[in-house]
């Protein structure tokens, strides 16, 4: 099973407002227009969570329940394992040896599993963290996030709390400040012109355009510097990939680089930097399992690791 995190960011502000943020640690609550005092969104995500570790959430919405099983508080930073269960669907659960019936799970049934959650609220800052563990294409991102959001309406009827990918164009700067660009890749789905000449059958030539795609792959040696300046002319906007990079008779669409970060590869749409989500695989020899799930121990301290390269600046 593939193991991965993916960080959010956390900000806060007023309804009213379209890009004025609060610093998390002092968000104002007003009655009247006049201040009255300032909360620290830590403590209240904190006091959220304490009937979780006690009940369950039902988010009926998704079908799901969760239930904080491990927390610990910890600086500016709250963490913990939470289990989510899935219920609505009936059905019948057999051995896979002997495909003997085991148990017929009945539709309030909630089959739960673990994950792992951190949330860390900088002092003085305007952007909060929040990394969840998931497993492939399973996690917890829509219910956790939509109860810690209910919540905070009942406190603070004025304000708008985001919980959002974190899409960050500074992330990628980071990747060619501290990792190595292996490879830029260009892509399109219309055939080079070498392959269209020697493309005499126009049935031959439309499969060619219609169900085919060309990338054209630029592969880096050892020199750490590889296209940097140039692609931080892409990311600043300052010019367009086809401006740059142009080869004849190759007319790209899409532009991807792959680039090696603290032992691990990322491939960014280049064209698109404003889509990229911060997330990262967690290699198997990072984790130690117990029971075959990853301990809080070793996903903590893979979460802390991939926190420190998004805080670089």
């Amino acid at each position: 099973m593939r193991h991965f995190l993916t960080a959010y960011e956390v900000k806060v502000k007023e309804k009213s407002s379209m890009n004025e943020f609060y610093n998390l640690d002092k968000i104002e609550l007003k009655i009247n227009n006049k201040e009255k005092n300032h909360l620290d969104l830590l403590d209240c995500i904190n006091n959220y969570f304490l009937p979780l570790n006690k009940n369950h959430y039902d988010h009926e919405e998704t079908q799901k329940t969760l239930k904080i099983t491990t927390q610990q508080a910890k600086g500016r930073q709250l963490k913990g394992f939470i289990e989510i269960g899935e219920y609505g669907e009936i059905s019948k659960i057999v051995n896979k040896e002997n495909y003997k019936l085991q148990y017929e799970q009945k539709e309030d049934d909630s089959r739960l599993k673990t994950y792992y959650f951190l949330i860390e609220i900088p002092n003085d800052s305007k952007i909060g963290y929040l990394i969840l563990h998931k497993t492939s294409n399973r996690g917890i991102k829509t219910p956790f996030s939509k109860f810690i959001i209910e919540n905070f309406k009942e406190n603070f009827d004025r304000h708008t709390l985001t919980i959002s990918p974190l899409i960050q164009v500074e992330l990628i700067k980071n990747y060619l400040d501290q990792g190595r660009l292996r490879k830029c890749s260009f892509v399109t789905h219309k055939p080079p012109i070498d392959i269209v000449s020697k493309t005499k059958a126009s049935r031959m030539l439309s499969t060619f355009e219609n169900a085919a795609t060309y990338k054209l792959d630029v592969i880096a040696k050892k020199d750490k510097g590889f296209l940097k300046e140039d692609l931080y002319k892409v990311l600043s906007k300052e010019k367009n990939p086809q401006d740059i990079f142009v080869f004849e008779g190759f007319e790209y669409k899409d532009f991807e680089a792959e680039f090696e970060v603290d032992g691990r590869m990322k491939k960014i749409v280049m064209t698109s930097p404003d889509e990229f989500h911060a997330d990262i695989e967690i290699k198997n020899e990072e984790l130690v399992f117990e029971n075959n799930l990853p301990t809080f121990e070793s996903l903590d301290e893979a979460s802390q690791n991939y926190l420190k390269t998004l805080r670089r600046k």
